[in-house]
């Protein structure tokens, strides 16, 4: 027995001592060309270690290399995909022979990562070449189910440090600078956490997410799920779950916050006409969804000081997006968003009609079916209660019903149609009005308070074109105003009567 365990002991000494010799033994040009090889294999790309490399097996197999570069995917030029100063990885020795993976360490150092996007091509898609895959005839993807993580891991040291995302593709580019990025994850079991902070185009940022559970997330359990991220930008955050089940479905309450909207909308490539409103805009409610759809229930939104509440999703499951979504509004006052009035030049007629085409390609882009509940509507001095509005936008055809309105005493609807499906875009104009108290609107509307009584109105038009001029001079249909009961304030009449019959 003695002699056995003096050989096991030998054994291990001399795999312990050839393990720590290797390294020096192996000429580094043998194990730098390998790992090339290797990683190029697996990534579909040229992989080149242009500095040092260095190997040790012993207490942990570690491998770090100087100068890495990743060449780009074929017609995106010369420059590579992806460069780095330094790369670290490092993999505890004695846990993989119990099926458990321990990156004890994960470090790149000065990354640089160019994403360029033609058309429906793109650079980052990596991988070996091979033929492609056949849809499974019960669903596509991974799926979330019991034993899809059938080992052990855990996460030490993973950093990104000082890291560059260059952005390009169809117009449009972005730069990511200063990426610091840590990870950590004790166990599978146990929450992933991943924080840091990025300059993007110019605005610094902050972002922090926590993962209950990695296993949970492929094996299908509910999973807490936490995503924050801050900056001068926005303030934002979710706090809720993976909900349980195959499909990666999610809940929990969001709570967003943009400071500065103008601001915003010029970071993301639309900036705002100039002005001091659509300053500050805030949401809160339950956020949901899955792969297909998301849904913001329970909301309430502010922009500046008009407060909402309501409902709102986006599916992407049909040929476009389809937007859906309910808004009430206790009071809404439009003044603050209106131009100025131009001053009256004191000139008879009617300026010509602007000749710039009007783009209708965004009824394209999505579909939509909207409504909107305002109790209270303020258009300069004109006052609307009880408006109900309800707009459809289907395949190019955008349908506006404005199914109830009350204005001084009266009530009508109105239904106006852009319709872009054809050569030349068309309009429809439907409108009613009735019992509409003449002296409170006039006054309102006009400054005048001379006439009184009840007023009904109707209009029926159809007309197309590409430009406002076109559109009002292919104008055609019916319409008509009927006043009653009409009296004109502040004339004896019976006076003036008897004047002229003397």
């Amino acid at each position: 027995m003695r002699r056995i365990l003096t050989g096991l002991v030998i054994v291990f000494v001399v795999i312990i001592g050839i393990a720590l010799l290797a390294p020096s033994l192996i000429p580094e040009s043998l194990y730098r060309e390998r790992a090339q090889i290797a990683a190029s294999e697996q990534l579909g790309r040229d992989i080149i270690l242009g500095g040092d490399v260095s190997l040790q097996l012993i207490p942990r197999i570690e491998i770090s290399a100087q100068s890495v570069t990743i060449a780009n995917a074929p017609g995106f030029g010369e420059e590579p995909f992806a460069q780095m100063s330094e790369m670290q990885v490092a993999v505890k020795l004695l846990p993989l022979f119990s099926r458990e993976i321990i990156v004890d360490e994960f470090v790149l150092v000065d990354p640089v990562i160019r994403l360029e996007q033609r058309g429906a091509a793109n650079n980052w898609s990596l991988g070996p070449d091979r033929e492609p895959a056949t849809a499974p005839s019960s669903g596509e993807g991974f799926v979330r189910q019991p034993g899809a993580l059938p080992f052990d891991a855990s996460l030490g040291d993973i950093r990104i440090d000082n890291g560059t995302i260059l952005y390009s593709g169809n117009g449009d580019s972005r730069r990511i600078e200063g990426l610091d990025l840590t990870m950590a994850m004790p166990g599978v079991d146990a929450p992933l956490t991943l924080e840091g902070s990025l300059t993007a185009d110019g605005q610094a940022m902050t972002f922090d997410a926590r993962l209950g559970s990695m296993r949970g997330l492929f094996e299908g359990e509910q999973t807490d799920l936490r995503l924050a991220l801050g900056g001068r930008l926005i303030d934002f955050s979710l706090d809720g779950a993976l909900r349980e089940g195959e499909d990666f479905a999610f809940d929990g309450a969001l709570d967003m916050t943009v400071p500065d909207l103008r601001a915003m909308a010029a970071f993301a490539g639309s900036p705002l006409p100039p002005g001091d409103q659509l300053d500050r805009f805030e949401a809160r409610g339950t956020l949901s969804g899955n792969a297909s759809s998301v849904a913001l229930t329970g909301a309430t939104v502010t922009l500046d000081d008009i407060t909402g509440t309501g409902r709102f999703g986006v599916a992407f499951s049909g040929a476009r997006p389809r937007i859906t979504g309910a808004l009430e509004l206790t009071e809404l006052n439009v003044n603050p968003y209106l131009p100025e009035p131009v001053p009256s030049s004191g000139n008879c007629g009617v300026p010509p009609w602007p000749e710039e085409t009007i783009d209708l390609a965004a009824l394209s882009t999505v579909d939509a079916d909207l409504g909107l509940a305002v109790g209270r509507l303020q258009f300069r001095d004109i006052i609307v209660t009880n408006a109900d509005l309800a707009v459809e936008i289907n395949n190019g055809r955008l349908e506006a019903n404005l199914t109830r309105f009350t204005l001084y005493e009266g009530s009508g609807t109105a239904r106006i149609v852009a319709n872009s499906r054809g050569n030349t875009p068309s309009y429809s104009l439907n409108a009613r009005l009735d019992t509409l108290a003449a002296l409170p609107f006039l006054e309102a509307a006009a400054g005048f308070d001379r006439l009184q009584g009840l007023g009904a109105f109707n209009i029926d038009v159809l007309t197309s074109g590409h430009t406002t001029a076109q559109i009002m001079n292919a104008i055609d249909g019916t319409g008509g105003f009927n006043f009653a009961d009409g009296s004109i304030r502040g004339v004896n009449l019976a006076q003036v009567i008897r004047t002229v019959q003397s």
